[in-house]
């Protein structure tokens, strides 16, 4: 298998060959997918990432998120971690950390709720094992939770490979959302 640094660039490079208007069909199609899912479909409570660049469009999901009155967390970065803050709306949000769109500096982070946790990442596997970007901060924030978070990833179907290495303290996901399918995790 090719090394972790090999595939982050080759998924790059996929991401951003996407035509525009094939690339919203995916991420609508993916989003679909999200709201067929049973524990979706009952939670009250997500924590999504907000999306950048090439990334699955996560924008259009927290505002329908909040049109059906749920929760919504973001992650804001502070040094080698990173916490979550509800958001009620876009002006909760500024550029921070590699110029992504964090909470605002006057909220202040959220703990021990449980709900549905929206990964990003580079590549999976069908087993739910990821690539992040090399950051860690999903890993550790996974890690010290003691709440019960549900993992979903978005993905389009050419960054899901069969199998990908992984080091012990890769967290995985519970389920891979793609614009073709929905991969569970035996949980």
């Amino acid at each position: 298998m090719e090394n972790k640094k090999e595939i982050r660039k080759q998924m790059k490079a996929y991401r951003a060959g996407l035509k525009t208007e094939k690339k919203k069909q995916m991420d609508q199609a993916i989003l679909t997918h999200f709201f067929e899912i049973e524990r979706v479909q009952n939670a009250q409570h997500f924590f999504v990432y907000t999306s950048f660049g090439t990334e699955i469009d996560t924008i259009s999901l927290i505002k329908m998120l909040w049109k059906e009155g749920r929760h919504v967390y973001v992650p804001k970065v502070n040094g080698r971690e990173m916490d979550f803050y509800e958001i009620t709306s876009m002006q909760d949000l500024k550029k921070g950390y590699r110029d992504i769109l964090e909470p605002i500096d006057t909220l202040l982070p959220v703990h021990g709720i449980s709900g549905i946790m929206v990964m990003p990442g580079l590549a999976f596997d069908r087993m739910g094992h990821r690539i992040g970007y090399g950051g860690g901060f999903y890993d550790r924030y996974i890690a010290s939770q003691k709440n019960s978070l549900y993992k979903v990833a978005f993905a389009y179907y050419k960054q899901v490979f069969s199998k990908i290495t992984v080091q012990e303290h890769d967290q995985t996901a519970d389920c891979i959302v793609t614009e073709c399918e929905t991969i569970m995790q035996d949980t």
